[in-house]
């Protein structure tokens, strides 16, 4: 497979320069409660072409694709914020049919008291869990990718759709509580190029609570319990630790009575086989 990335583009609000760090001082000052305020969209194009021969040399294949993303998240007023993200992939291949496709990733809108409640309402991509490519606490994961454009898992995680979801945070010094209740919306996802799919996401009834808490300087664990329609609860665990100035060491688990891989990937002629299991990533970063 040999594959050439042709173009890509981002383009972001300019910078405010500052010569100093008295006159960047001064600056704050002047302006201190008449800053309007932010929003911020980010937009960029990329297109990619793809030429593979099988490795008997029997048969090649070619195409490519064009893709089209967009995130703005806007400050309104009172407390209020509006965050919408899209992207539009048209794929192509030689001598074959197109196929475009467009991933809603989150469009919602979320309110802060001035204080440590915030509320969220929409389609919010949660991303869960601290380990690298394999994120067992990762619970909104499964079947959220509508146009599969790489096999890197930090892309995977940032380019899926979101679940249409509310969602309820309370924040305090030393830790955090988050309530989701994501409904029942449609249990057969679709695939038209326009169509928000939400039977993927939105399939069954599920709930989530997360709370973090600092145990001390260099310890705050984080943990969760989420259960779905016809599912047993699972109870998860984020824990990450600095070993020294350069290492950090994380573990991510999550365990509760469920299906195997196996049986849960549709194998045939496997009867059902739940039984509590634990699911695991662990590791190093330096």
């Amino acid at each position: 497979m040999r594959a050439w990335m042709l173009l890509a583009l981002a383009v972001s609000a300019p910078a405010l320069a500052q010569e100093s760090d008295e006159a960047a001082l001064a600056l704050a000052d002047h302006t201190h409660g008449q800053a309007a305020a932010p929003r911020t969209c980010l937009g960029y194009a990329e297109g990619a072409v793809s030429d593979s021969t099988f490795s008997d040399g029997a048969a090649s294949a070619s195409g490519g694709r064009a893709s089209f993303a967009l995130r703005c998240d806007a400050a309104l007023n009172r407390g209020w914020r509006a965050i919408l993200s899209d992207r539009f992939d048209d794929f192509f291949a030689r001598g074959g049919s197109a196929q475009a496709l467009n991933t809603l990733k989150e469009a919602y809108v979320s309110f802060r008291d001035g204080g440590s409640e915030i509320v969220d309402f929409g389609r919010i991509n949660v991303r869960e869990g601290v380990a690298f490519a394999y994120n067992p606490t990762d619970y909104f994961r499964a079947d959220a990718v509508r146009a599969l454009i790489s096999i890197d898992p930090d892309s995977l995680r940032d380019e899926r759709m979101g679940t249409l979801m509310a969602r309820s945070q309370t924040l305090w010094s030393s830790g955090s509580l988050t309530a989701i209740v994501a409904p029942r919306i449609d249990a057969k996802p679709n695939d038209s190029t326009l169509n928000p799919d939400l039977g993927a996401t939105n399939d069954r009834t599920r709930w989530l609570l997360v709370a973090s808490q600092r145990l001390s300087t260099d310890l705050q664990p984080q943990f969760s319990l989420t259960g779905a329609e016809h599912e047993s609860p699972q109870a998860g665990l984020d824990l990450t630790h600095l070993l020294n100035r350069a290492t950090v060491a994380y573990v991510e688990w999550s365990g509760g009575r469920s299906d195997s891989n196996l049986h849960a990937s549709g194998y045939p002629a496997l009867p059902a086989d739940t039984a509590f299991r634990s699911r695991l990533s662990t590791g190093l970063t330096y």
